[in-house]
């Protein structure tokens, strides 16, 4: 009999409010699960070697090890699929495709605000998880 794997998903962000949307959204989830959260780069990589989650969000606007920085030492480590999380800005599109580049598989748009962005963000994150 095959059991149902469950996707175990480190979530770094450094904004309290958008690793706590993150994981609500991940919760909602049978199929997967937040095995750790990080506020930077630094703790980041720090968990996901002690973790091994086998899909990672990643912002890429944080203090200490940016974004970039830490998807390089991610996939340094360990190939793994890695989300990123960007604000709809200019800035963050010309970071986003980069990534991509770098081997980010895909992104993810952070809401402007409320429910209604905070549920796309969900549907999102999580058909993105499941890829």
């Amino acid at each position: 009999m095959m059991t149902d794997k469950i996707t175990r998903v480190l979530v770094i962000d450094d904004s309290p409010l958008m690793r706590a949307l993150i994981c609500d959204a991940i919760a909602t989830a049978s199929d997967m699960q937040v095995v750790g959260q990080a506020a930077d780069g630094v703790e980041g990589l720090a968990k996901f070697k002690d973790l091994q989650p086998d899909v990672v969000t990643l912002d890429i606007q944080m203090p200490r090890r940016n974004g970039l920085e830490t998807l390089q030492d991610l996939l340094a480590t360990r190939a793994v699929p890695v989300l990123m999380c960007s604000s709809l800005t200019t800035f963050g599109a010309e970071i986003t495709l980069t990534a991509l580049e770098q081997g980010a598989l895909d992104y993810v748009a952070k809401p402007e605000s409320g429910r209604v962005g905070n549920e796309l963000l969900r549907d999102e994150l999580l058909r993105k998880i499941r890829l």
